[in-house]
Parts: structure tokens; C-alpha cells; sequence
């Protein structure tokens, strides 16, 4: 902690403030954690991640199962990326998600000035709370997802979607805002890494590309919260055009598209040497 102390100093000095991203949905399989976890089913560790007798139809983002096989628990863990970095069950509500945070707070980022900001996917107003009350010394605010997702498709992946509802929109935002009015505080944003530029999802890019990006953020950023603006999306940046999939550089992405030229071979619904060739 000497270290990051002198760093924190140093760049304050200069103007400058310190942004940690601290991702604790999964450790490495290296992690004292996690080596204890695999040794075996009572160790006080192998319930911070998640295990399975057997494996059901999981696939990870990179390719292949998402289950690996620990044969001293006769188990399999879960890692929706590489098997290298098995999945904690601390993570969305998990019964041990608040101790921890708790645990943390007291030990590390408490005894400093600084804004702790946590992702809680699938959190409501009321569980955002239990993460940001001050009094409760976990997190001082969280991101929630519930608007990112009203134009995802019921029961399918992030890639199937629809045309959003402007009302479910309003609703959503409304509830959060009027919900936490006075006991916590909102996080506003509307793009980050994972996300396409919400100018092109949800404004227009071409004609009324400008019109649409102040509409969008006078909407979001009039509301209580503290305003998030992701790199580009202050001068109106929209999606880079891809024509092929050879131009997009992520595993993911790659995969599904791959993935959904295959199902289509099978189906026999396109041509396959011209999608063969787009997909190479």
C-alpha cells in the first residue's frame, strides 16, 4: 500500500486524480482463493464460485464449455471467459457480495478521499441501496444496467434486438430517479466499452446525427445523478462502420458472427461460399 500511497500523492501534485477498475466477478485461477476452492467442497472458499455436478450446455465466450473439470471435488467450475478465471457466486446479490464489500471498505479504499463506483447487473433501487447507503461503508454509488437493456430481446443474448419502447424508457429512468430521490444517488450513462455508441442505437447518425446526440444527452444529464461521459461521446461519436468481419479485433464478436453463419449453412438460408468468404 506504500506504493499506491506515493502514487496517489505524487499525482495529486500534478493535478492529477488515480481511476482503479477493481473486477471482482472472477480471480484468477491462481488466487489463493480459488487454489483452496478446488482442493476441496469444505473449504470456506469453494462457495465463492460457482460449481456444478455436471455441466449443461454453457458455452464460454472465447469457445468451448464454459464448465471445467476439478477432479479433487468432482466438480466443474464455471469461467464465461478463459478457464483461467473462474466465475465468483459473490457476484450479483450473492450471499457473501456484502460482507466482502463491507471487509473491503474497511481495509483498503475507506481510509481514503476517493469515489467507489460498483457494476450491479440486475439490481433494482432497493439493492442499490443496500450497495450505497452511506452508512452501510460498502460503495458510494452503482451502475445499473436496466435501461441498457429495454431494446435486448426476452430470453436471448445481447446481439437479438428490438425497437425501444420510449415510454419503457421514461418509466425505467423515472423509477430510479423518484426511488432513490433523497437516500441515494444515481450513476447517469449511456455508453461504455461493451456498448455501441448511443447515438447510432437509439439517435440518428446521418441526418439529424447532431440534433439526436443533444437531445439524448439534455435527457440523460438533467436528471440527479453524477454524469458519466464515456471517451468520444462528448463530441457526438457514432459507431465506426464495419464492412467486414475481419475489421472487428474481439474474440467475442468473431465468435458470434461465426457462429450465426453456421447456424444459417445449416438452415440453408444463405448462400454459403459467399458467407464463407465474408467470414474469413
Amino acid at each position: 500500500m506504500a506504493d499506491m500511497d506515493l502514487l496517489i500523492k505524487e499525482a495529486r501534485q500534478r493535478g492529477i486524480r488515480v481511476i482503479m477498475d477493481l473486477v471482482i466477478n472472477h480471480t484468477s485461477d491462481r488466487h489463493p482463493w480459488f487454489q483452496s476452492a478446488k482442493k476441496s467442497v469444505t473449504s470456506p472458499y469453494h462457495d465463492y464460485y460457482v460449481w456444478r455436478k455436471e455441466p449443461n450446455g454453457l458455452e464460454s465466450n472465447f469457445g468451448g464449455s464454459a464448465w471445467t473439470y476439478v477432479p479433487e471435488v468432482n466438480q466443474y467450475y464455471l469461467h464465461l471467459h478463459s478457464k483461467k478465471q473462474p466465475e465468483q457466486s459473490i457476484t450479483k446479490n450473492g450471499p457473501l457480495l456484502h460482507d466482502l464489500l463491507q471487509e473491503m471498505y474497511q481495509k483498503t479504499f475507506g481510509h481514503y478521499d476517493v469515489v467507489t463506483v460498483g457494476e450491479t447487473w440486475g439490481a433494482t433501487p432497493k439493492i442499490a441501496q443496500l450497495y450505497s447507503k452511506e452508512e452501510r461503508k460498502e460503495l458510494s454509488m452503482v451502475f445499473q444496467f436496466e435501461h441498457i437493456n429495454l431494446d435486448k430481446q426476452n430470453g436471448k443474448r445481447k446481439w437479438d434486438l428490438k425497437d425501444l419502447d420510449p415510454q419503457e424508457l421514461h418509466r425505467t429512468f423515472s423509477k430510479w430517479q423518484i426511488e432513490l430521490d433523497g437516500c441515494d444517488w444515481n450513476s447517469l450513462f449511456w455508453n461504455n466499452h461493451d456498448l455501441p455508441r448511443i447515438i447510432s442505437r437509439w439517435g440518428d447518425d446521418q441526418e439529424y446525427r447532431t440534433i439526436s446526440g443533444k437531445m439524448l444527452a439534455i435527457y440523460l444529464h438533467f436528471m440527479q445523478g453524477t454524469p458519466y461521459i464515456y471517451q468520444g461521446e462528448e463530441i457526438g461519436m457514432i459507431n465506426y462502420p464495419v464492412k467486414n468481419i475481419d475489421e472487428v479485433d474481439d474474440i467475442e464478436s468473431q465468435r458470434m458472427y461465426a457462429e450465426r453463419i453456421k447456424k444459417r449453412l445449416f438452415e440453408g438460408r444463405v448462400d454459403p461460399i459467399n458467407q464463407l468468404e465474408g467470414a474469413r
